[in-house]
């Protein structure tokens, strides 16, 4: 067994949910490198106003940005009205 397999082997029982990171980057070729960054980013939209989008673009096999867009929720029809849990109130 190579250290490569006894490593993997021994995350699959120390952290599965790490082991399987690892397992699909092996798996795709992925680079390793962006997920810290993809994280970062998740985060930042999240402690922020937890609504957004996270845009990964790529140009020839390159990761060139990765960007979160938080968003405002509102929930305000343009007409006077607005719904909150469900609940409609109309300010006619």
């Amino acid at each position: 067994m190579t250290n490569e397999e006894i490593y993997l082997q021994n995350l699959a029982k120390i952290d599965p949910k790490l082991w399987r990171i690892k397992r699909k980057l092996l798996d795709t070729g992925v680079n390793a490198d962006i997920i810290p960054t993809i994280i970062e980013t998740i985060a930042g939209v999240y402690t922020d106003t937890a609504w957004g989008d996270i845009v990964i673009t790529m140009e020839n096999g390159i990761i060139t940005y990765v960007i979160g867009k938080s968003q405002r929720r509102l929930d305000i029809d343009v007409a006077g009205k607005i719904e909150y849990n469900n609940i409609t109130t109309s300010f006619e």
